[in-house]
């Protein structure tokens, strides 16, 4: 008889291959179904990152262009005052009502968390340069450290939440 690669014999190598091959295909059917849901998975994950990006790079940009406009000296104080919080008010809800516990990558949990309260001290420095502005006027210390440090807390927690939904892309 006839060896085939030195191991089978030429009576037993269909069998032999068949054999293994029974062997791939339940791992296959095993397995495609997992592969499948994961995928599926991945999928809603990748959806939920990039909203909650969107939602996240939209209240960056208005925390930039607000702290720009009140850190401008040539930015009147009338101007200042028509400054409106609904913007944060909006991000704020927006990303307070994801259901946290159901995200499908939980490294987004923090940097969401981290964002609301960047947004709602952002928006408690905003009111009290208002208020400044409205009881002093011209004379209102607009000097906000506070207003300097949510803008950057916010702009830390997008930066996470970018490196989170990049990988879903």
């Amino acid at each position: 008889m006839e060896s085939i690669c030195g191991v089978f014999q030429s009576s037993t190598a269909a069998a032999w291959v068949q054999a293994f091959g029974s062997i791939v295909a339940l791992y296959v059917a095993i397995k495609a179904p997992r592969w499948h849901a994961a995928a599926i998975e991945r999928r809603r994950t990748g959806k939920e990152a990039r909203t909650i990006l969107a939602i996240a790079e939209d209240a960056c940009r208005e925390v930039r262009d607000r702290r720009r406009e009140i850190e401008d000296p040539k930015t009147s104080i009338e101007a200042i005052k028509a400054i409106i919080r609904e913007p944060f008010d909006r991000a704020i809800q927006k990303l307070s009502e994801i259901p946290l516990h159901q995200l499908g990558d939980e490294r987004l949990v923090v940097p969401i968390l981290d964002m609301v309260f960047a947004l709602r001290s952002f928006a408690a420095s905003i009111d009290n340069i208002l208020f400044q502005c409205r009881a002093f006027g011209e004379n209102a210390n607009l000097d906000n450290k506070a207003l300097v440090d949510s803008s950057d807390a916010a702009s830390r927690a997008l930066i996470a939440i970018r490196q989170v939904a990049k990988e879903y892309t």
